[in-house]
């Protein structure tokens, strides 16, 4: 499923504009002792389209937000 997500013009407008949007209010946000966020993602079954794309948000927003953690419930449920 990744690689049909990859590079798909609806999928990557997405990922853009959820990155820049939390790269810019992130550190406004800690600046004003916000300690946390919650950022929830999902789709159909949650557990290919909003895996790919909090994993994806994740391995790029880490590299500048070190304390990143992430949750997929319908993961966990499937245990």
């Amino acid at each position: 499923i990744k690689y049909f997500l990859t590079g798909h013009p609806d999928v990557e407008s997405l990922y853009h504009d959820i990155s820049e949007f939390l790269l810019k209010w992130l550190p406004r946000l800690s600046s004003d002792h916000r300690h946390y966020l919650t950022v929830a993602i999902g789709c159909t079954g949650g557990q290919h389209r909003s895996v790919y794309m909090v994993e994806r948000l994740r391995s790029y927003l880490s590299t500048v937000l070190p304390h990143i953690q992430t949750l997929h419930r319908e993961l966990i449920r499937k245990k």
